[in-house]
């Protein structure tokens, strides 16, 4: 896990070039913040939102979020990024689909892991800790909804728990003999040292503050999903997960099961 301190002070020197860029309308920048696919491909890197729009930096920019906050684009599949960008050269981008020469000044990665457990509670299946508070409905090029399957691969989704300054993990668990037709069946579980009762502080709250990568959550799916010959018309993909709004309690009369689900048509993705 990241260090605390090192992305609050990641966050404010962006925050403070957006500040100083826009107190002066004669030297204003755009900037954009958020989650993107990340594309790399025969030595090159660029980065897809999830509106469709193809962003390519700077080489120099990505060279500086390589070694300064350790991004390593070739073993990332989704990032939250900040990028400024000049007006000048991309005023057709719209049209286009592409915006050129992005500075970058923040990149991490939001993967997590998944795992192919053939039952429950085999050696290799993950063992929760803690609960969670939600999934939080984000938006996306899909719309807006707790979760989303971006690029007709990765699951999306935003994860609210109790977070302060322990260690927490995230995974994805596909459990074979669970499966049913006409679905794609998961549970979410959150590992780690679980945070004691009384901490009010949140991983959303941590998100307002600089912390996207401890909220925002990506799952690699794809060898998961019925290939489109299996899936004509649609399927659904659900996410189980141990909810408790009260408490950081994972066994208790506050704890309960919730399955979060997404209707999905394979031939509907690039339209």
């Amino acid at each position: 896990m990241k260090k605390f301190n090192a992305m609050v002070a990641a966050l404010t020197l962006i925050l403070g070039l957006g500040l100083t860029s826009c107190m002066g309308e004669t030297n204003y920048t755009p900037q954009w913040g958020g989650p993107i696919e990340v594309i790399s491909w025969m030595g090159t890197t660029h980065f897809k939102d999830f509106g469709g729009l193809q962003v390519y930096p700077t080489t120099s920019s990505l060279e500086s979020v390589k070694s300064s906050m350790k991004f390593d684009p070739n073993k990332t599949n989704v990032a939250y990024v900040v990028y400024e960008y000049a007006e000048e050269g991309n005023e057709n981008m719209s049209v286009t689909g592409k915006l050129n020469n992005a500075q970058l000044r923040y990149a991490i990665s939001l993967d997590a892991g998944v795992e192919y457990v053939m039952t429950a509670g085999a050696s290799n299946d993950s063992v929760s800790t803690a609960p969670i508070m939600g999934l939080d409905d984000v938006v996306t090029g899909k719309g807006t909804q707790p979760i989303s399957l971006i690029a007709g691969r990765y699951l999306f989704t935003g994860v609210n728990y109790l977070f302060n300054a322990k260690q927490h993990y995230f995974t994805l668990v596909h459990i074979v003999d669970e499966q049913e037709d006409g679905k794609v069946k998961f549970k979410l579980r959150h590992s780690g040292i679980p945070e004691a009762n009384g901490v009010y502080t949140t991983s959303r709250g941590a998100f307002n503050v600089g912390l996207p990568y401890v909220y925002y959550k990506s799952f690699d799916i794809q060898n998961y999903l019925p290939t489109a010959s299996e899936a004509s018309q649609s399927f659904t993909i659900e996410v189980e997960v141990d909810l408790n709004t009260y408490t950081n309690e994972l066994e208790g009369n506050n704890t309960e099961k919730k399955v979060y689900s997404l209707v999905y048509k394979p031939f509907q993705e690039n339209e």
